[in-house]
C-alpha cells in the first residue's frame, strides 16, 4: 500500500523557517518532521512513498539524497569508522517517488498528479508532511476496510470551541451558540 504524502505548501504560518526550507523540513530533534512521519507508516510496513513536491521540493530530494543516518539514532563508532546506525538500513528500505506538483497547487490537484503513481493500487494512505499522530494505523485499516466505503479520513476534534452570534443590523446580539 503506497503513501502520498503531500510535501508542496509554502508554510506560510511558519514564517520563521519557511523562508528558507520548506515546512516538512523542520526539525524535531536532529530530524525533520517528514522523516517522523515516513518512520511512523514503515513501522506498520508501509515503506512505498510518493512525496508531493512543491515549494522548495529541491531541499527535500536533497534531504533523502545526502541522508545519513548517523544522526538518527544510537551509533557505534569503532576505529574512527562507522560500523552501525540502526536506522540508515530503514531509509535504504524506503521507496520514495519525488513528483513535481507545482508550487501552488490544491491538494486535489496534487493528489491527480500523482494518479500515475497509484496504477494498479485498490488503496492507498495520504497525509499532510506536517501532521505527526500515534493513530494504531493497522486498527484503523481494518475498521476502514471492513465499511467498504470509499474512502476515509482521521480527524482531531479541536480542544477549543468557538462561537457564533447573530447580530441584527443596530449591533444587537440576538443569538449566540456554540460550534
Amino acid at each position: 500500500m503506497k503513501v502520498v504524502l503531500f510535501c508542496g505548501g509554502m508554510g506560510t504560518r511558519l514564517r520563521e523557517h519557511s523562508d528558507t526550507i520548506p515546512k516538512p523540513l523542520v526539525s524535531i530533534g536532529y530530524q525533520p518532521m517528514l522523516w517522523y512521519l515516513m518512520k511512523y507508516y514503515a513501522f506498520y510496513g508501509h515503506r512505498d512513498f510518493i512525496i508531493c513536491l512543491g515549494y522548495r521540493g529541491d531541499l527535500i530530494k536533497d534531504y533523502f539524497l545526502n541522508y545519513d543516518g548517523r544522526y538518527a539514532d544510537d551509533l557505534l563508532l569503532a576505529k574512527g569508522r562507522t560500523v552501525s546506525s540502526a536506522d540508515a538500513d530503514d531509509v535504504g528500505n524506503w521507496n520514495i517517488q519525488f513528483v513535481e506538483t507545482g508550487l501552488h497547487q490544491s491538494i486535489g490537484m496534487r493528489l491527480k498528479a500523482v494518479q500515475p503513481y497509484l496504477r494498479g493500487e485498490s488503496v492507498f494512505l495520504a497525509n499532510y508532511s506536517d501532521q505527526l499522530s500515534d493513530l494504531p494505523l493497522r486498527d484503523y485499516l481494518d475498521k476502514f476496510e471492513s465499511t467498504g466505503a470509499l474512502a476515509g479520513f482521521v480527524a482531531v476534534r479541536p480542544p477549543q470551541s468557538y462561537h457564533v452570534s447573530t447580530i441584527e443590523d443596530d449591533g444587537t446580539v440576538t443569538g449566540m451558540r456554540s460550534v
